[in-house]
């Protein structure tokens, strides 16, 4: 049994984006491109989903989440999706039972988790 995210709490968003091609490179990824550029990336645990608009060969991030089953192994391939990323992401993530509570910060695509406390 693996150790998942109970709660995603995305803080902020800033000017924040991810190359199309890095979803494509994620197993279990289902990217559906609406209209007017609208897409909606559901993947590989029960709640990640990614929104956003396609510009040009990047998706800019409306909203970003993980949680649920599978998405403590979701979280090690978000991280090499969040590489590939501009602008700043702010998230707080409560992990099963609340054992722990992580603040993740992407900026300009350099992730840093840091243990958070309340």
């Amino acid at each position: 049994m693996s150790y998942n995210i109970n709660t995603w709490k995305t803080k902020k968003l800033e000017n924040f984006s991810i190359e199309l091609d890095a979803f494509y490179e994620m197993d279990e990824c289902e990217v559906v491109l609406g209209k007017g550029g609208y897409i909606k990336v559901t993947g590989p645990s029960e709640g990640f989903e990614v929104t956003g608009k396609l510009v040009g060969d990047r998706v800019l991030v409306h909203s970003i989440e993980s949680w649920g089953e599978g998405s403590g192994w979701a979280m090690e391939a978000m991280k090499v999706l969040l590489a590939h990323s501009t602008g700043t992401l702010l998230a707080t993530l409560v992990w099963e039972g609340g054992d722990s509570i992580e603040r993740l910060t992407v900026i300009d695509g350099v992730v840093t988790e840091v243990e958070a406390d309340i």
